[in-house]
C-alpha cells in the first residue's frame, strides 16, 4: 500500500482542449510534462486517478493515451477483439493466429466487385471461388471465369462493403487517410499498408447478388451451402438485408428454408435499422379492453402489416381522426378473412394517395393476417391517419410497420391512443429458426475521406448501440438480436465500378483509401453504417471460430456469445435487450471454444493450441484451455526463478514489468498439462 505522501501514478496522454480552454485546468488535474503541440493540443502527464474527472470537463474534447497506434478496420476490429486472434498468439515462442482458413464465407447482396483487390491474397491470386448474379443469370465457377465477372450492379456498392469487413484482406501498399481517435474530427493522409482490411482474412469467399426476392436470397444461400458441402469445407452465409414486415414467428417460406440451411451452415443475419422508429404497436385484449388505436406518423410509400395470435378475424379500420371533432372516420375496414377492400370516396376530401387493405388466415401459421399498403396522408393539419383494431378478449394483435420511409406510429397525446415503440422493429428474416441476428454498437463515430472528416450527431457516442439497431422479440417470445458488433462508420471496400462512375467531388466525399494499379481501375475503400456492417463482422469472427472448431453450431455460438460478450453497464431493460448478449469479444469466444474441445478430448495437451500467450500492458497473460489451476515461472537466461505466479482457472496474469529488458522462459504447469516459451522483456 502506498504512503500517503506517495506520488501519484502518471499516464502519459495526448490531449485536444475545445476552443478557447482555460490553461488553469493543468494545475487543477495536478497534470505534469505539459508540452504543447498546437493551439489547442498537448501532451502531458496525467494522474491515474484523475484521468476519467479530466476526460470529462467540458473543456476537454479528446484525450489519447500514448500507445503506438496500428491502424486495421481502422477501430472495429480491435473493438471486438479480432485483432489478437488474427495477429496470433505466442506458443513455444511461435505465433499461431486464426484467419477464417479452409473456411467458406459467403454472402447474398447487391453492388459486388470480386477482383477488388481486396479479395486477393498476397499473391495477388482471388481469393473468390464462386460468383453469382441471378438476375442476369451469370455464374462463374472457375478463377478464369470470376477474374471475367465484372459487377451486377455498378450503382451500388453495399455488397463489396460487407464482404470486405467479412472476408477483405489486403493490408497491403496504397494510399490511404485516417484518424488517430475514435472520436477524431481531423484526418491524416499517409502512404502504407491499407489499414481497412476485415475479419476472416484466410478464408474462401462465394460471392452471390440479384435482386432481393424470396427467391433470389434462397438461391444465394443455397449456392453458398452447396458450394462448401462440394468441397468438404465449413461455412459461414452472411445475409445483410430484410424487411420489418412478416410475421416474425419464422414461419415464412423463405424463412422456413433458410431455417433448413442453417442446419448445414451458419447464417448470419442484420437484425434491422429501425431502430430509431417507433414502428410496432402491439395489444393484448382483455374483458373492457378489446380496441387497439393509433395514429400512423408517416404514410408516404406505407405498408403495415397487421398479426394476431389465431385464426379468428378481427377488424381492421384505416381512417382519419379530426382533432377538432374528436372523432375517427374510417375509410377502409376489414372485418373477415378473404377481404380485399380499397379506401371509400371520402378518403380523396380527407386524406391524399390512395390506401387497400387485404386479409385472410396464413395457412403457415394459422394466424389472421391484414397487410395495409398504399401512400396516404392527412389532407389538412387538423386530421391525421388512424388504425383502428377492434377485437375480443384473448386475442393479440402485433402490428409492424414497414417502407421506404419507415412508417412508425403515436398517440399524438390523445386519449385512448397507444404509442408507437421501436422494440419490435427487428428484420423479420432473422426471426428464422436456427439464424443469428446481429445488432450493431459503435466503435467510433467519426470517419476520414480524401474531402475531410464526417461525424455523427449526439445521438452516436462511442460503445453504445448504434441509434438505428433493429430489436425486438420473435412471436415465440425469443429475444433478439443475439449479439452486437461495430456497425457505424465502418471503412471497407467499394465496387469499383460504383466509384469509377462518380465524379471527382463525390469520390473524394466518399472514399478513405485507394490502391491505384498499373493499369485498369482504382480500388477504393470507403465509410458506411448500418447492421449491414456489424453483421458479416459476426459472420468473420464465427469463421474464426469455426477455424478453431469446424463443429460448432449456431446454437453453441450463441450460447459463446452469452458467455462471453462484454455486457453493458446499463440496467435498462430495453437497452439490455437492444444489446443481446453485448459486445462480440472474438478472442474470448475463441479460448471458449479452445475450453470446449479440450473438455471433451478433442485437443491433446501436446496441442499447443491450448497455450496462448498475450502480451498485455506490463506483462502477459497466460491462458491453457482445460485447467482449473495454473502456476507459472519465469526463468532469465541463467536459469534463476525471477518471478512465480498461481492462480485457480485457466489463465494468470505475469508482471514483467520489473524485469530488466531481456529473453526470459515462461513455463505453465496446470493439473494435466505443461507448456513453456520464450518471452522478451522490452
Amino acid at each position: 500500500m502506498k504512503g500517503a505522501d506517495a506520488a501519484p501514478s502518471m499516464i502519459e496522454a495526448i490531449v485536444t482542449f475545445n476552443d478557447g480552454w482555460d490553461r488553469n485546468i493543468l494545475n487543477q488535474f495536478g497534470i505534469e510534462n505539459v508540452t504543447d503541440i498546437f493551439e489547442n493540443v498537448v501532451t502531458a502527464s496525467i494522474p491515474v486517478d484523475r484521468i476519467e474527472a479530466f476526460a470529462e470537463a467540458d473543456c476537454v474534447y479528446y484525450v489519447e493515451f500514448g500507445n503506438e497506434y496500428k491502424l486495421m478496420m481502422d477501430f472495429a476490429r480491435p473493438s471486438g477483439n479480432v485483432t489478437d486472434v488474427q495477429n496470433g498468439f505466442e506458443y513455444g515462442g511461435v505465433p499461431v493466429s486464426y484467419t477464417g482458413k479452409g473456411i467458406i464465407t459467403g454472402l447474398m447482396d447487391q453492388g459486388i466487385d470480386p477482383n477488388h483487390v481486396n479479395f486477393a491474397d498476397a499473391a495477388g491470386n482471388s481469393r473468390v471461388r464462386q460468383v453469382f448474379d441471378f438476375t442476369k443469370n451469370i455464374s462463374a465457377s472457375t478463377a478464369a471465369a470470376v477474374k471475367r465477372f465484372t459487377t451486377d450492379n455498378s450503382a451500388e456498392t453495399h455488397g463489396t462493403h460487407v464482404a470486405g469487413i467479412m472476408a477483405g484482406s489486403y493490408n497491403r501498399a496504397g494510399e490511404y487517410t485516417y484518424m488517430t481517435g475514435v472520436s477524431d474530427r481531423f484526418p491524416q493522409s499517409a502512404e502504407g499498408d491499407i489499414p481497412y482490411y476485415g475479419v476472416a482474412t484466410g478464408s474462401d469467399i462465394v460471392m452471390c447478388s440479384g435482386v432481393f426476392t424470396d427467391a433470389n436470397i434462397l438461391k444465394g444461400v443455397k449456392a453458398i451451402v452447396d458450394y462448401a458441402k462440394a468441397a468438404g469445407q465449413p461455412a459461414v452465409v452472411n445475409l445483410s438485408l430484410g424487411s420489418n414486415n412478416g410475421a416474425h414467428d419464422g414461419s415464412g417460406t423463405l424463412e422456413q428454408n433458410i431455417s433448413r440451411y442453417a442446419r448445414e451452415a451458419v447464417i448470419c443475419i442484420a437484425a434491422g435499422n429501425e431502430g430509431d422508429h417507433d414502428m410496432f404497436v402491439g395489444k393484448k385484449f382483455v374483458d373492457g379492453d378489446t380496441e387497439l388505436k393509433t395514429i400512423i406518423v408517416d404514410g408516404k410509400s406505407s405498408g403495415i402489416d397487421i398479426w394476431t395470435n389465431g385464426p379468428d378475424p378481427v377488424s381492421v379500420s384505416i381512417g382519419f381522426y379530426a382533432s377538432l371533432t374528436r372523432r375517427f372516420t374510417p375509410v377502409a375496414t376489414v372485418t373477415d378473412a378473404g377481404q380485399s377492400v380499397n379506401a371509400n370516396s371520402s378518403f380523396t376530401s380527407s386524406m391524399t394517395g390512395a390506401c387497400s387493405l387485404s386479409s385472410e388466415v396464413d395457412r403457415l401459421n394459422n394466424r389472421f393476417h391484414v397487410l395495409v399498403s398504399g401512400t396516404f396522408q392527412p389532407g389538412t393539419n387538423r386530421n391525421s391517419v388512424a388504425l383502428v383494431i377492434e377485437g375480443k378478449p384473448g386475442q393479440e394483435v402485433y402490428v409492424y410497420g414497414f417502407g421506404d420511409l419507415s412508417t412508425s406510429f403515436t398517440s399524438n397525446s390523445i386519449s385512448g391512443f397507444t404509442d408507437g415503440t421501436n422494440d419490435g422493429t427487428i428484420n423479420g428474416l432473422a426471426c428464422a429458426e436456427g439464424v443469428i441476428a446481429v445488432g450493431s454498437y459503435n466503435s467510433r463515430t467519426s470517419w476520414p475521406t480524401y474531402a475531410g472528416g464526417y461525424t455523427f450527431g449526439n445521438s452516436f457516442r462511442v460503445n453504445e448501440m448504434s441509434p438505428f439497431s433493429s430489436y425486438g422479440t420473435t412471436y415465440q417470445g425469443a429475444s433478439l438480436p443475439h449479439v452486437s458488433a461495430p456497425g457505424a462508420a465502418i471503412i471497407s471496400s467499394l465496387n469499383r465500378y460504383y466509384t469509377n462512375s462518380l465524379g471527382t467531388t463525390s469520390l473524394n466525399r466518399e472514399t478513405t483509401a485507394k490502391v491505384v494499379p498499373a493499369s485498369g481501375m482504382t480500388n477504393c475503400w470507403g465509410e458506411m453504417q448500418g447492421t449491414s456492417m456489424a453483421c458479416p463482422f459476426v459472420s468473420g469472427t464465427v469463421a474464426l471460430w469455426l477455424e478453431a472448431d469446424p463443429t460448432l453450431t449456431a446454437d453453441r455460438i450463441i450460447e459463446i456469445f452469452n458467455e462471453t460478450s462484454v455486457r453493458p453497464t446499463s440496467s435498462d431493460p430495453l437497452v439490455l435487450k437492444q444489446w443481446g448478449a453485448g459486445k462480440i469479444d472474438a478472442l474470448a469466444g475463441i479460448k471458449k471454444v479452445l475450453d470446449d474441445k479440450a473438455s471433451v478430448g478433442a485437443i491433446f495437451a501436446d496441442d499447443e493450441r491450448n497455450f496462448i500467450l498475450t502480451p498485455v500492458d506490463g506483462g502477459y497473460n497466460v491462458y491453457v484451455a482445460g485447467e482449473s489451476a495454473l502456476d507459472v515461472t519465469l526463468y532469465d537466461a541463467s536459469g534463476r526463478t525471477v518471478a512465480t505466479v498461481s492462480a485457480e482457472g485457466n489463465t494468470v496474469d505475469v508482471d514483467t514489468s520489473s524485469l530488466r529488458p531481456g529473453v526470459y522462459i515462461l513455463s505453465a504447469q496446470g493439473n494435466t498439462q505443461r507448456h513453456t516459451a520464450k518471452i522478451a522483456v522490452k
